[in-house]
This record gives structure tokens, C-alpha cells and sequence, in this order.
């Protein structure tokens, strides 16, 4: 109880800050809490020499309601 002080200085230190944003900015949930969803695209070498990020955005606009197409590795891509 000797350092009660000391130690709510620093609580109040990150939860004034923390409050603040929150307030101001709010939550911004990711895919778990959203409800969307992710999809891989693994595409075989044998298949395609290089496809491009541009190549699979146009092929899944006609598919399904696509947000974004993410580059993750050669011939991999998340939806």
C-alpha cells in the first residue's frame, strides 16, 4: 500500500490515452469478429507460369463480391 499512488499514476497513464481513442475512433473488429471470410488461392506451377495479383482480382470480380487480393508468395493468393 506504500506505492498505491505511484501505481495509479501509471494506470491512469495508459487508460486516459486508451479511453480517449477508443471514444475518438472507435473499434475496428478484423475477419474473426466481422463475419467475412478469407480465401487461399494456391495456384500449381504446372497450371500457370506467373499470374498476377491484377489477373486473379478480375477473375474473382466475375465470381463472387471480392473486397481485396493479397499477394502472400509465388502463385499464392489471399482473397
Amino acid at each position: 500500500m506504500k506505492y498505491k499512488l505511484v501505481y495509479f499514476i501509471i494506470s491512469l497513464f495508459f487508460l486516459i490515452p486508451s479511453a480517449f481513442y477508443l471514444v475518438n475512433y472507435g473499434l475496428k473488429p478484423a475477419v474473426d469478429f466481422t463475419g467475412g471470410t478469407l480465401l487461399e488461392l494456391n495456384i500449381k506451377p504446372t497450371q500457370v507460369e506467373d499470374i498476377t495479383v491484377d489477373q486473379v482480382e478480375d477473375i474473382s470480380k466475375k465470381i463472387i463480391d471480392l473486397h481485396s487480393v493479397q499477394s502472400t508468395g509465388e502463385n499464392t493468393f489471399i482473397i
